[in-house]
């Protein structure tokens, strides 16, 4: 492995810190001119209270990350399999997607709309990434999916505080919702 990077907020950590990985010799430019921190890729005043909660996440997380993994993995599965119940909505996530994720679209009502509906309940979802806010899915347009259907998307995320009845009123809620908004 070349590189890879982490966010520490996926590890419910503030946000704004993560973690970079280089393979030894590995050579990239500087992100930003400046100062010689961060060997160099990025000036600017190291966050060390921040630094030191992502350490100690990931301390806890790596030596919890397979059962994590698995009720992500379980938590994953209920939702598609209530979601094949409802009848036209469309997995957009392949089976082999990342468990923490969810992507589906919902036949004839928008993403916005819905969220709206499932708010009124307490059940928070999103229309995209965090980083995307507001424009369509990058990765649902490069799928080559329709219009109507990125119109329709909805992410759900997963984390070590979701459970098996945050996923059934999720379902309901959609359910309900459908059923409410497509005859208007």
């Amino acid at each position: 492995m070349d590189s890879f990077a982490l966010s520490g907020h996926k590890m419910h950590c503030p946000k704004g810190i993560g973690a970079l990985y280089l393979r030894k010799n590995y050579k990239i430019g500087p992100v930003f001119g400046g100062g010689g921190q961060e060997r160099g890729l990025r000036p600017g005043t190291e966050n060390v209270p921040y630094i030191v909660t992502l350490g100690a996440a990931a301390q806890t997380y790596g030596k919890t990350i397979l059962p994590r993994l698995a009720a992500a993995q379980q938590l994953n599965l209920q939702l598609r399999e209530g979601l094949a119940a409802l009848p036209g909505v469309l997995l957009n996530s392949p089976a082999e997607a990342s468990p923490y994720v969810c992507n589906f679209s919902l036949p004839g009502v928008r993403s916005e709309t819905m969220l709206h509906y499932l708010e009124q309940q307490e059940i928070y979802v999103s229309s995209g990434s965090a980083c995307s806010k507001g424009a369509a899915s990058h990765t649902l347009t490069a799928m080559g999916l329709p219009a109507p259907r990125i119109d329709g998307a909805l992410r759900v995320s997963f984390c070590d505080t979701s459970s098996p009845q945050d996923v059934d009123a999720l379902l309901a809620g959609l359910r309900e919702g459908l059923t409410t908004l497509q005859r208007r």
